[in-house]
């Protein structure tokens, strides 16, 4: 497992400095550039791609022509992405609402729509076979991955190891998770030891309010324990895979959180 970095206009130099092997490419960037041109400004600078993120694709989109053709869009970036050597394609597991991640529809939630989004993956899924491509699905709470076992659960509804689940611990926060994270870091290593992709780092926080208000915050300003997610990590993703520390607001914050990370690392003898 390698370590990348994504931290907005600043990731390239900020991983760089950090010698950090890898950042995020953008897939409308890869398909409109190609290959090529693409990967010029990382290769200027020694870094490789760890993911190529397409999250225009919303594979439950209630808009079935909108779905079809950000399909079609997927499916023409699979061989750029072989082409490009970065075999991780990342987009969102699916939701019915329009917002794939600040929506919510209860329908995410029934059984049927497991079967749908398996039926939009399938396909795209037997084309990343044939191209040496993984489709890292990104689970979310709003999603119809909403929970690790409904990630394993579409995992085996599609049958296909090109198909994977990344582990990103917070995105299953629900409120009492924000208050201690061991149930749903033990809940992931066993449901998506089958199918985990990459790895995203990002911490999420309950936040000021009345009732229940949460959100992103700077890593080690919440409860997670990464040294444990890191152990979680290092047991089930596959070894050519990546560590992607995202969302980092400020070049500060983007060293603290790597500094974190290799600090958890060190403690459990893991080069990263």
């Amino acid at each position: 497992m390698k370590l990348a970095l994504e931290a907005g206009p600043a990731t390239l130099d900020l991983a760089r400095e950090l010698a950090v092997a890898g950042v995020p490419l953008d897939a409308d960037t890869l398909l409109r550039d190609g290959p090529a041109a693409t990967l010029a400004p990382l290769r200027e600078r020694g870094l490789s791609p760890c993911q190529i993120g397409a999250f225009f694709f919303n594979p439950l989109d209630p808009d079935l022509a909108a779905r079809a053709a950000s399909a079609e869009r997927v499916a023409r970036l699979i061989p750029l992405a072989a082409e490009a050597g970065c075999p991780f394609i990342a987009f969102a597991a699916g939701s019915r609402a329009t917002d794939i991640f600040g929506g919510a529809d209860p329908g995410n939630l029934a059984d049927n729509a497991l079967a749908e989004a398996a039926s939009t993956l399938a396909p795209l899924a037997d084309l990343a076979t044939r191209h040496g491509v993984r489709l890292t699905l990104e689970p979310h709470i709003r999603s119809v991955l909403a929970t690790p076992e409904r990630a394993a659960a579409l995992f085996a509804r599609v049958g296909s190891p090109a198909l994977r689940v990344t582990l990103d611990v917070s995105n299953f926060y629900d409120f009492f998770d924000l208050l201690d994270s061991e149930p749903m870091r033990l809940r992931c290593e066993t449901a998506l030891a089958p199918c985990c992709g990459i790895v995203h780092f990002k911490e999420i926080a309950v936040l000021p309010g009345f009732h229940f208000h949460a959100g992103m915050v700077p890593m080690g300003s919440g409860r997670t324990d990464w040294r444990a997610v890191l152990g979680t990590a290092a047991k089930i993703a596959p070894s050519d895979g990546w560590l992607l520390v995202e969302h980092c607001a400020t070049p500060e914050e983007a060293r603290a959180s790597i500094a974190l990370v290799r600090a958890a690392a060190a403690g459990l003898g893991l080069p990263l």
